[in-house]
């Protein structure tokens, strides 16, 4: 009985070896399914009165200590993007807080998403149509910036609008051009998803 209990123990402790994730094996995967985190400018408010490029350059300094919101992408994905421009992040195991193949709910108060592991890191990818994934990192390295169709780059920005004769101040999704973007991360290669992986525009 006690040689079996050992033998159950043994059998679940090989299964938690091997499910388990390193850097190794991360950058192994994420590499060999072409895959990119990216967290992008939301077309929606997500915190009040920011906007682009402010969002953006916001994440990029606090990076250390936000827990950042991201897609994790691939050639050929069908998802439907929350924005159309983001950070590409290279994270390590201990920057990749939990994992979703769908919105996981995450805001400050917590998050719905799952550990990363092998399982949860190919599941996260079984999305569907039309709906994303979510991974919640925080502390990872900046890559550049992606810009999912250089020709068709809509941003949140504040508006004035005047109806019955009355100014109010909203906010819309604006179209930039790709040299706008450019200039306003020097320094960041700008990249997009080509058919085999991150293309540099």
């Amino acid at each position: 009985m006690v040689l079996r209990s050992l033998n159950l123990l043994d059998s679940c402790l090989l299964r938690i070896k091997i499910m388990s994730m390193t850097d190794k094996k991360l950058k192994k995967l994420l590499k060999e399914n072409n895959v990119s985190i990216v967290h992008f400018s939301h077309h929606a408010e997500t915190r009040p009165g920011v906007f682009f490029p402010s969002d953006l350059q916001n994440a990029i300094n606090h990076r250390k200590c936000w827990e950042l919101s991201c897609h994790a992408i691939w050639p050929g994905h069908r998802m439907k993007l929350v924005g159309s421009v983001g950070i590409i992040f290279e994270p390590l195991v201990e920057n990749v807080l939990t994992v979703k193949n769908s919105d996981s709910g995450s805001s400050v108060y917590g998050s719905l998403g799952k550990p990363l592991t092998i399982e949860n890191f190919h599941e996260s990818f079984q999305v569907a149509d039309e709906e994303y994934n979510e991974w919640r990192i925080i502390n990872a390295k900046v890559k550049g910036i992606f810009v999912f169709d250089s020709n068709n780059i809509l941003t949140r920005q504040p508006v004035s609008i005047k109806l019955l004769g009355e100014v109010t101040k909203t906010m819309s999704a604006e179209p930039v051009t790709l040299n706008e973007i450019k200039s306003t991360f020097p320094g960041c290669t700008v990249y997009t998803m080509g058919s085999t992986g991150l293309e540099i525009l």
